[in-house]
């Protein structure tokens, strides 16, 4: 049925309520229902002690409505993907070890508008229905080499074609037929595709037991094959080079630096879907990451680390709201940084408890936006997690997080402060496999468990709700 919000949320409030894009007048939130199914399966097959060879299915159904926003009102009558896996590992010898992996991606969905009464009605109907049929093939290739100290070379290769295909179905009050753009039917199918390349390189060396130097790169290629109606787009090259090295200063302690160059090509979905915002225009994000670490073994208890991290990028690929439609597309950030610390820590007390804690520090600056801070990027996030195990197999676990000072752009185009929020989850869970001879598990969980009443930039989020169930694994 979907998830319900805080007891506390007031409809006629200015920023989620009634009127606003997301007008939402309080219980279960609008089309937040979902049908989830899914199934796996993996066969294993092991001739000899070096060779290993794994063929694994998953499907995935998931028919579920989209929460209202930017006043629309959606949901997926159908969802449905698989993905079959053939993955291989061969040890040719002592010093050369091969890894290979190919795989089939299918999806199709349908989204339709579902407007139901005059004061739930999408403000543009862009659609009656939306369909998309889409594929991803590729593989890849690994081979290791190990040198010994000297020299511990990774080789590899990777391919991957993604497939895209979209096509509507218009009636008379969708915005397109209103404004004379298209005729009521089906509108032409589109077809969008590209591949990407990648050759890569990296070697590790330990000249001594207390240092490791790591070194590579990797070489990218775009290749956009089809773009319906539009000039389909330049190929697109990278080379990416990447550097690192570990000091153990003693037995416990240990530090690290590393820098690198990184690149990610828009998605297909990013590029080309009209409903998502795609922009054909996208350049290629790029960032050089650099990093420098330190951790230390305070005692077999306790374990701690701490990492400064500073990524400076050029063509950030952010989706923003557009000033003329009022709704989200896919930008380039001219240029951005972002910057922080990470501080985590890990407590063993016994087996049977365990905790573990970890802080970020992350300051953001959108450069060709007067320095302001990148959207829905908090300042602080703190995370806590206590697990413990009782001896008649019943695990207990407590999951707590603080979030502090995000920004976002609202529907009037104003930059607003997100409200800070502290969310308290737990969970039981008590394993069968004694009592029903399978592997299996009985649960119940709870998320918000002080229904808070908080929103994010994409709406009103879940107030205090549970789930129970039993799981069982066949292997």
């Amino acid at each position: 049925d979907g998830y319900r919000l805080s007891n506390d949320f007031d409809k006629n409030n200015g920023h989620t309520g009634l009127g606003t894009e997301f007008n939402e007048d309080g219980n279960k939130r609008d089309l937040s229902n979902y049908i989830k199914r899914t199934l796996h399966a993996k066969v294993g097959f092991e001739p000899d002690k070096d060779t290993r060879l794994y063929l694994s299915f998953d499907y995935h159904n998931n028919e579920r409505g989209v929460p209202t926003e930017y006043s629309r009102y959606w949901a997926f009558s159908e969802w449905d993907q698989w993905h079959l896996n053939l993955a291989g590992e061969k040890k040719i010898n002592d010093v050369l070890t091969v890894k290979a992996r190919a795989f089939y991606i299918e999806h199709e969905d349908t989204l339709k508008d579902i407007s139901w009464d005059a004061s739930h009605t999408s403000d543009r109907k862009w659609f009656e229905t939306s369909s998309y049929d889409d594929y991803s093939v590729g593989g890849m290739v690994n081979a290791f080499f190990d040198f010994g100290q000297w020299s511990f070379l990774k080789l590899g290769t990777n391919y991957t074609k993604d497939n895209h295909k979209q096509q509507d179905y218009i009636d008379d009050d969708c915005w397109g037929v209103i404004k004379g753009w298209d005729s009521p039917g089906y509108t032409p199918e589109e077809e969008y595709e590209a591949e990407t390349y990648t050759v890569a390189f990296e070697n590790e060396i330990n000249p001594t037991d207390w240092i490791s130097f790591v070194f590579g790169f990797s070489y990218d290629y775009f290749k956009p094959k089809k773009a319906y109606d539009q000039p389909v787009p330049d190929d697109v090259d990278t080379f990416n080079p990447q550097a690192g090295v570990v000091f153990d200063l003693t037995t416990d302690t240990s530090l690290h630096a590393s820098i690198g160059k990184k690149t990610r090509f828009p998605k297909l979905v990013e590029l080309y879907s009209d409903h998502a915002g795609g922009n054909p225009d996208l350049d290629p994000q790029e960032a050089i990451a650099y990093e420098l670490g330190f951790s230390h073994d305070f005692s077999e208890i306790f374990t701690a680390s701490v990492a400064y991290f500073y990524n400076d990028i050029d063509d950030l690929i952010e989706r923003v709201r557009d000033p003329v439609s009022g709704d989200k597309i896919y930008v380039n950030v001219s240029e951005a940084t972002i910057q922080g610390v990470e501080v985590a820590v890990d407590m063993n007390f016994s087996k049977s408890l365990q905790a573990h804690a970890n802080y970020t520090y992350m300051s953001t600056e959108d450069e060709s936006n007067d320095d302001r801070e990148l959207e829905g990027r908090p300042r602080h996030r703190i995370n806590l997690d206590v697990r413990y195990r009782f001896p008649f197999a019943l695990s207990a676990s407590v999951q707590a997080s603080y979030t502090q000072r995000q920004y976002f752009e609202d529907s009037n185009y104003n930059w607003k402060k997100l409200p800070d929020y502290f969310l308290l989850n737990a969970r039981l869970a008590q394993d069968m496999s004694k009592i029903c001879g399978i592997d299996s598990e009985l649960f119940i969980q709870g998320t918000n468990l002080t229904d808070l009443d908080y929103y994010e930039s994409n709406g009103p989020e879940p107030g205090f709700n549970f789930l129970a169930g039993f799981t069982v694994r066949y292997q």
